[in-house]
């Protein structure tokens, strides 16, 4: 088990997944690291798929350690021109952790002509208690609205959940 990432690396790499081997190579390779120090072997998988949440379209890729989900990535797209990364972290119980998202997407206004505009949200929960928070847009100290924690809580449940539940592709 010990060369688990090895191997996990070379067979995503021989199926022509790249980008895929890439996050789960450096991501098998961060959990064997944690767990060097111990006797107990972990089982380190990945998963990916896409889902469709109101407007949003959703491609993501899951870290499942030991069973848990312990970190979903989604690359989003809604709209026309909004992109969005988001990454999830979660205890093996299922609690939401570390939230992060990089949103890009143009904003338009009768005032002013349609530019690109960057808004950064980090979030980090200890149980229910969101204990730091943070948001720019482009760059500026925004505050950031209790709705706006409201809706990424639901988001985090509702995906996690739709992750659970057994599909074909993922028995």
């Amino acid at each position: 088990m010990s060369d688990f990432p090895s191997v996990l690396c070379r067979r995503l790499m021989l199926s022509g997944v790249a980008a895929l081997s890439l996050l789960a190579c450096s991501t098998a390779e961060r959990h064997a690291s944690a767990d060097s120090g111990t006797t107990a072997a972990t089982a380190v998988m990945a998963d990916t798929g896409d889902w469709v949440d109101g407007d949003e379209r959703i491609a993501w890729s899951s870290d499942i350690v030991d069973g848990a989900i312990t970190e979903i990535t989604e690359q989003v797209t809604f709209g026309t021109d909004g992109r969005a990364e988001r990454v999830l972290r979660f205890t093996p119980e299922g609690v939401l952790t570390q939230y992060t998202e990089t949103r890009t997407q143009t904003a338009q206004s009768p005032d002013r002509t349609p530019a690109p505009l960057t808004v950064q949200v980090r979030l980090a929960f200890a149980g229910d208690s969101l204990t730091s928070s943070s948001k720019t847009v482009d760059g500026a100290d925004t505050p950031l609205q209790p709705y706006e924690i409201d809706t990424i809580k639901r988001h985090a449940a509702a995906i996690y959940t739709h992750l659970r539940q057994p599909t074909p592709s993922r028995n």
